[in-house]
């Protein structure tokens, strides 16, 4: 119904496409993980602010989920580990998207050298399909 309303309204129309874009996958780097799992828990969080992560009870697909915010890309938990995590990550924000950069000239530390030294955890570049609209034709609105 709203696409008919604004097909009509504003002549929009739009079709769907799928694109390779930059993504992660998420897998245990060769050393192995460093967390260790923890039983079942119904107080379960993620919280992060700033640079600084904490974990109660999480999965590593949540985390996925979370570094997909972060890093404004899309992360695939590739891990295959089901298990719950307690854990704490620290970095300096401003690294997030330094991908290859191990410290930043200010001395911090990228948020992929944090998930290495800290969980155990790594990101690998690959490409990944994206689902995304185009917009073919939009106009200002007709009268009323």
């Amino acid at each position: 119904m709203l696409q008919a309303l604004l097909a009509e309204r504003f002549q929009l129309s739009l079709h769907r496409e799928t694109r390779q874009i930059t993504g992660y996958s998420l897998v245990v780097t060769k050393n192995g993980l460093k967390i260790r799992p923890v039983p079942t828990s119904a107080n379960n969080q993620l919280n992060v602010k700033g640079g600084h992560m904490t974990a109660q009870a999480v999965s590593l697909d949540r985390l996925a989920l979370m570094l997909t915010n972060i890093l404004h890309a899309p992360v695939s938990n590739d891990t295959h580990i089901t298990d719950l995590f307690d854990f704490q990550c620290d970095w300096t924000p401003d690294s997030a998207n330094a991908e290859n950069a191990a410290n930043d000239p200010a001395g911090g530390v990228s948020i992929f050298t944090a998930l290495q030294d800290t969980l155990g955890l790594k990101l690998e570049a690959h490409k990944v399909p994206e689902e995304l609209l185009v917009i073919d034709r939009a106009e200002k609105p007709s009268a009323n």
